[in-house]
């Protein structure tokens, strides 16, 4: 029983050893997910529309982000904000 303890002990040990480590990592970690990740924050780079400014119609939008240059060409919102997350698989590069 004694040694069962000690094994469960030395286990958790390893366990909260290793958690610790990886939530030191944290910054390095959210960087490698962002860009692994096929989607993220996108700043808008340039944009055309049609119309008086108060009542304008965006008619391309061009967003910049990890995965470079994504240009809306459908599923376009009524403005283009100019900070969105999107998915780079369904922007035309």
């Amino acid at each position: 029983m004694r040694q069962s303890n000690s094994l469960l002990f030395s286990m958790l040990s390893v366990f909260f050893r290793f958690i610790g480590g990886a939530l030191r990592a944290w910054p390095i970690t959210l960087i490698a997910i962002h860009f692994l990740l096929p989607f993220g924050v996108h700043m808008r780079w340039q944009y055309e529309y049609v119309g008086h400014y108060s009542n304008k119609h965006f008619v391309r939008c061009d967003y910049i982000g990890s995965r470079g240059v994504l240009e809306a060409v459908t599923h376009l919102p009524p403005d283009c904000p100019f900070f969105t997350i999107l998915d780079s698989r369904e922007w035309k590069r």
